[in-house]
């Protein structure tokens, strides 16, 4: 079989693996937190514009089977927030303008103008669990598609853009390897079934740097320029979309190098990324320093919120360098991650490709243990870096076992059987937790 053609089955393959694992979205429930604050901002957007981008004044109606989310009679308050103050959280009250950004909310608002026009936001309530793999009601699917087939479908163009990365900065079967890691990752299997942002951050992150070392390699600019344009919309998804502006320009400063021809081409560049991220991002951030006095206000979470909420407390017990290691706990393949750095620091191999990856990894983790975040998904946007390099380590075990055992046959079990094992792990904590319509992993 012709190589192109192998590898275009094998991608195909992956990506109807991972489709499969994530239809089940379409009928699951999306009833509570971070899911109905957005429903209910996509609502206002469509109502009333950025002027009311907001939590304020809207009230969440359910029954037996669905949640919907409409505008309330008491403009300044509405139950959504009454109920949010009930849990004894209040920041959300004091928002003229909502601190999520917007580009979520805007692609849900349009979705529902196209496939649920004249209809409430609604989203399905009734959690069927694990029966909904041979149910799967089509009232449930008719209700709710126009908001969850977004981050299913940026879920399946993040593990596309992750086979592309690891192909661009290694070969096809490390991109093939790391495709599948992220295919399998449960927490992508939790995020992608979710009306959250984090496939779409993820996505536009891991685009940005695709597009970014496009343009360096083949020093053209249009790549650097959507590149930037990229992480304007990652940023404008999600604050954290900032950070992987700043590892591309570190990681330009770090490998400068002496040549003048090459620290003049390398600024263009740099320039010109930076200049289309901010003009993508500028309209936004701009209104929030009018109004908060700075573009990047702190989440306005108050003080001891651990001490009088339960989901705060839950996460204030989890140790501060948590996500140094519970990407491994969800995903065993990624213990080769760690495996291939350190060989790499250790043999002093670090090319820039690793060096890339290596700061995408650590910049991330560093951050996040440092602002306390501590929800699993936080990370997902440095996962290409994660799976990338285990990917690379995955790759040279396997050849060193087609070396070591002679019989072929007897290798390939070896591989077949540790792959399974290690796969069903993933695939069933990450079930297990979408069907019991989780928010963070009980590890």
């Amino acid at each position: 079989m012709n190589r192109r053609v192998k590898t275009f089955a094998i991608l195909g393959a992956i990506l109807v693996l991972a489709a499969s694992l994530r239809v089940f979205t379409f009928y699951l429930p999306h009833n509570h937190g971070d899911q109905i604050f957005y429903l209910g901002l996509a609502m206002k957007l469509e109502k009333f514009g950025l002027k009311g981008y907001n939590l304020q004044g809207i009230d969440v109606l359910s029954n037996e089977y669905f949640v919907a989310v409409t505008p309330s009679e008491n403009s300044t308050k509405g139950n959504l927030l009454e109920g949010l103050e009930k849990e004894n959280i209040f920041y959300y009250s004091q928002e003229p303008l909502s601190k999520m950004p917007p580009a979520f909310s805007y692609l849900l608002m349009m979705s529902h103008k196209i496939f649920s026009r004249e209809k409430l936001f609604v989203a399905v309530d009734k959690n069927l669990g694990p029966d909904v793999v041979f149910v799967r009601p089509q009232i449930f699917l008719k209700t709710q598609f126009y908001a969850v087939w977004i981050s299913f479908a940026f879920s399946i163009l993040f593990i596309y853009v992750t086979f592309l990365l690891g192909k661009l900065f290694f070969n096809e079967k490390v991109g093939l390897w790391a495709s599948f890691l992220i295919a399998i990752s449960p927490v992508d299997l939790l995020t992608s079934q979710r009306i959250w942002t984090d496939d779409m951050l993820a996505f536009f992150i891991a685009l940005c740097v695709l597009l970014f070392w496009y343009g360096r390699i083949k020093n053209n600019a249009l790549f650097t320029f959507l590149s930037g344009v990229s992480v304007g919309i990652a940023t404008i998804t999600k604050g954290s979309g900032i950070f992987i502006m700043i590892i591309i320009v570190l990681f330009n400063i770090l490998t400068l190098g002496k040549n003048s021809a090459a620290i003049r081409g390398t600024f263009r560049h740099v320039f010109i990324f930076i200049a289309a991220s901010i003009a993508t991002a500028a309209l936004w951030y701009y209104r929030v320093a009018m109004i908060y006095g700075t573009p990047f206000p702190l989440s306005g979470y108050q003080k001891d919120i651990e001490k009088v909420s339960a989901w705060f407390s839950m996460l204030n017990e989890r140790s501060r360098f948590c996500h140094f290691y519970y990407f491994v706990c969800l995903t065993p393949f990624f213990i080769f991650f760690y495996i291939e750095a350190i060989q790499t620091i250790l043999r002093k191999a670090v090319t820039k490709e690793k060096m890339f990856l290596l700061l995408w990894f650590l910049f991330f983790t560093i951050i996040l243990v440092k602002i306390r975040a501590k929800e699993e998904r936080y990370m997902l946007p440095a996962y290409p870096a994660i799976a990338i390099l285990s990917a690379v380590a995955i790759e040279d075990v396997r050849r060193t076992l087609r070396s070591v055992i002679a019989n072929k046959f007897l290798c390939a079990m070896v591989i077949v059987c540790i792959s399974l094992a290690c796969t069903a792990w993933s695939i069933y904590i990450g079930l297990r937790h979408v069907f019991n319509n989780a928010a963070i992993f009980n590890l």
